[in-house]
């Protein structure tokens, strides 16, 4: 399947923080949007929880987030972490202090009569061991949302958060 990608929003992580909102990105343009970055942390390794942002810039904290990750270990056997009913999807992106990559897919975030999917995958490092990440989740609330919100565990100290909508 061949799509476009259509730039949004960049946003610079400069300085140590906890979290980041990106605001005003989901609209009726797309009902595909491709989040991609990559993240350094102060120390080890952080993981980066997310929540939506509505029309009035309120993040949804409530309990309708559920969400599955598989952690691919280049040292150990594979671990898969998931739960249901949670106030945001818990390490949906991940920073390390060598960095890391994150690319997360988001369908249907705009749409007030449809719930909002995402699926991605990250890979970094963990001191010298390699880790893949597989994640998907769902917001099981129909409503339209605008934006995202992440929180890291560890402060994230650089990197950048590009969104891009697909045609």
């Amino acid at each position: 399947m061949a799509t476009n990608l259509q730039f949004i929003k960049s946003q610079s992580i400069t300085s140590s923080v906890a979290n980041i909102s990106i605001t005003d990105v989901f609209s009726a343009n797309y009902n595909v949007y491709k989040i991609v970055a990559d993240i350094t942390s102060s120390s080890g390794d952080s993981d980066g929880s997310l929540q939506f942002i509505d029309a009035s810039d309120n993040v949804e904290t409530g309990s309708n987030y559920d969400w599955a990750m598989l952690i691919m270990k280049s040292e150990t056997s594979f671990f898969e972490y998931k739960n249901t009913g949670q106030a945001n999807m818990t390490a949906l992106f991940h920073g390390t202090e060598q960095g890391s990559a994150n690319t997360i897919y988001v369908y249907n975030p705009f749409s007030s009569s449809s719930y909002t999917f995402v699926q991605g995958q990250a890979s970094g490092e963990s001191g010298t061991n390699l880790r893949g990440y597989k994640n998907i989740g769902v917001f099981k609330l129909a409503e339209s949302m605008t934006g995202f919100k992440l929180t890291f565990d560890v402060n994230a100290t650089s990197g950048n958060i590009n969104v891009y909508g697909v045609k």
